[in-house]
């Protein structure tokens, strides 16, 4: 056995062979893990972006976009570069201007070094140990990793948690710890624990009618459905709307609050499980109203900047400019992730302090509706051995 901690450095591949063959400039990775045996590391993770381009044809950004891997590959100069090009040229939905402002930020304050785009060093890590030492075999991780590249499958990076410890994690070039991710609709479960917290305050009781905190967004005949919404109908996706309202009601401010109570219902909330991002904008608004905050601010007051979640977390806004766009918009890094899925599998106790209480979590992580499949929760996926928090 092994505990593998591997860097490719400019200098080492000008001096390593392969195959007889002088190695071509790599861009940086690390994998962590215990191995049995040995794995052709760069050819394992060397080609994983060009497959993004390939498998995820994010509107017209997919072929430049590999065009651009390509090139940075084949030349000196690195391919963080080439990632760079693509924060600033393609604008993947609402994600972009974000994503432009951080790689700004970072080039502004001379942290973009030898062509890697560096962020702030993480606050209370996680252990980071052997899988065998907590019981799992590094094998059977290995070939769970083999049997991804082989499907095809293109992950930005992976970590596996075992008693609150870091027990394997790994980064496809040119991917690094430090960068951040969107969530996508991961980000539903972040909202949840705020609305917990909020709850936990005093301010809101989950069987509130969500309208009754909007008065200034309700049109002027309100449809009693919609009038009759509460705030656990939006945790558990059963508003009583058959579509995201924003894609179905517009108004000339963009705003989507207001078209959540402006569009025409299909049924009575708390019947159907409907799976609406609409609602989980409504809550994180509902969150920003009370608070004073922006969600990931006010989670940072609750304890997560104790967590050491990062403070380079951002939220994508709604078109408006007013709102988080938490139902889909949360970009952080997989060890920021890493100590929220402890939060949540810990019912909201983070090293012995209750950030969210126990009863709110409980209920939040268990199915509450039907789905078709094992339940949902508050914002929250039940699976026959647990919850899960799903993104893109």
């Amino acid at each position: 056995r092994l505990i593998l901690r591997y860097r490719v450095t400019k200098d080492e591949n000008k001096r390593g062979l392969r195959n007889g063959k002088k190695r071509r400039n790599r861009p940086f990775f690390f994998i962590q893990i215990c191995l049995l045996g040995s794995i052709r590391l760069n050819r394992f993770w060397g080609c994983a972006i060009i497959g993004v381009a390939r498998q995820f044809p994010f509107i017209e950004g997919a072929e430049p976009r590999r065009e651009i891997v390509a090139k940075g590959r084949q030349s000196p100069k690195r391919s963080a570069r080439a990632i760079i090009g693509v924060a600033r040229q393609f604008p993947f939905t609402e994600g972009a201007e974000p994503r432009r402002e951080i790689v700004a930020k970072g080039r502004d304050h001379e942290t973009y070094k030898g062509g890697i785009l560096q962020m702030e060093t993480e606050r209370n890590p996680l252990l980071t140990v052997s899988p065998e030492s907590v019981g799992l075999d590094s094998s059977v991780i290995l070939a769970y990793l083999q049997k991804l590249e082989a499907e095809g499958h293109c992950l930005h990076g992976f970590s596996i948690l075992r008693h609150g410890k870091i027990a394997a994690e790994g980064y496809y070039a040119p991917q690094q710890p430090q960068w951040k991710h969107r969530m996508y609709s991961t980000s539903k479960s972040f909202v949840s624990v705020a609305i917990g917290m909020l709850q936990d305050e005093g301010k809101i009781t989950i069987q509130d009618k969500i309208a009754s905190y909007f008065p200034e967004k309700l049109p002027e005949h309100l449809h009693p459905y919609i009038a009759d919404a509460s705030i656990r109908d939006l945790l558990m996706m059963s508003t009583p709307f058959q579509d995201s309202t924003y894609t179905v009601s517009l108004n000339p401010e963009n705003d989507w609050i207001r078209s959540f109570f402006e569009c025409e219902p299909s049924h009575r909330a708390g019947q159907i499980f409907s799976y609406d991002t609409s609602a989980t904008t409504v809550l994180t608004a509902l969150v920003e109203k009370l608070s004073g905050m922006e969600l990931l601010d006010y989670l940072r007051s609750k304890g997560f900047d104790e967590m050491g979640f990062s403070r380079e977390a951002i939220c994508v806004k709604t078109p408006d400019g007013k709102v988080s766009w938490a139902g889909s918009g949360i970009l952080c890094t997989l060890h920021d992730l890493n100590k929220f899925a402890l939060l949540c599998l810990n019912m909201g106790n983070y090293n012995g302090k209750q950030l969210v209480s126990e009863e709110y979590m409980r209920e939040a992580t268990s199915k509450q509706i039907e789905n078709g499949e094992h339940g949902y929760g508050y914002q929250f996926w039940c699976t026959p051995h647990g919850f899960a928090c799903r993104g893109m």
